[in-house]
């Protein structure tokens, strides 16, 4: 019984430390940001990718 609290201790130890290990950062080139005023979306392009952003109404209107 002893042994099966030790291993399993030590798998969770691995576990949590996976777990809260912190992700690579991603560096990329930013084509274009694109306002949708009539919805407040804020799309920003890159190469590969596009990411969305719902926006306040009032950043949306500057």
């Amino acid at each position: 019984m002893y042994r099966v609290v030790i291993v399993l201790c030590i798998f969770l130890a691995g576990c949590t430390t996976k777990l809260w290990e912190p992700k690579p950062e991603r560096v990329m080139a930013v084509n274009g940001f694109y306002v949708n005023k009539e919805t407040n979306d804020l799309v920003v392009t890159t190469r590969r990718e596009a990411f969305y952003f719902p926006l306040s109404s009032n950043l949306a209107r500057r």
